[in-house]
């Protein structure tokens, strides 16, 4: 029983494999990143790394990332700032380490 994991745990990495599902939708080929904020067993906002809206969704010259694509993370938490969402208490599940 001490090698089960928490319910906690559990929904954790259910979040993390969402968030990879979510990655997806990036057009980066170097690197695709997924986030979701999630409170009280819900997704409240979500996003992933690419390029602002108006754009071309090309993210990599020369395999360097350009300076003006968007972090998922940062996606995810405008995206929940411009809602009607409170993040108090919430969760950020993130595919990468911030940077």
């Amino acid at each position: 029983m001490a090698n089960e994991l928490s319910k906690q745990t559990k929904l954790d990495l259910r979040y993390l494999r969402m968030a990879r599902i979510w990655a997806e939708n990036s057009y980066c080929k170097r690197r695709q990143v997924g986030a979701l904020v999630v409170k009280d067993k819900m997704i409240i906002s979500d996003g992933y790394n690419g390029t602002p809206s108006g754009f071309e969704n090309v993210c990599e010259d020369n395999n360097v990332t350009k300076p003006y694509v968007l972090h998922a993370e940062a996606n995810a938490i405008t995206k929940l700032a411009r809602s009607s969402n409170n993040s108090e208490g919430s969760t950020l599940y993130v595919t990468a380490s911030p940077c």
